[in-house]
């Protein structure tokens, strides 16, 4: 949900965006001057998100200059943590393919700790 109000937010500008959720896409596709790429493969039920083989081998191929990801926990000491073994796989992924990462979270998710690292 705050990747989507994120990606309402940034409607309007000129970027492509990549995400490998439909639910941003729907708020993206079709923006002039906004060119949109889905990564795809199996769906999440939970979080909403492409995750596993095919999309780890999509993002193989994409060198984003901004990453703009969620995360479900942040602890100060450990990093960022995610419920999901696929799901966090994904954001390790993305982050280690990025120029630049940014980490949006709610109050209730800083000193928290998730599932996988």
């Amino acid at each position: 949900s705050t990747n989507v109000e994120i990606a309402r937010a940034l409607r309007g500008k000129s970027m492509t965006v990549v995400t490998n959720s439909p639910a941003v896409a729907v708020e993206v596709a079709g923006v002039p001057d906004t060119n949109l790429v889905l990564i795809g493969g199996k769906v999440d039920a939970r979080s909403g998100g492409a995750t596993g083989s095919e999309a780890l081998s999509q993002l193989e191929l994409i060198y984003p200059k901004t990453c703009i990801v969620g995360a479900c926990a942040i602890d100060p000491e450990t990093g960022i943590w995610g419920m999901d073994s696929e799901e966090s796989t994904f954001k390790r992924a993305m982050i280690r393919a990025s120029e630049s990462v940014v980490i949006v979270a709610t109050d209730d998710i800083i000193g928290a700790r998730g599932n996988f690292h």
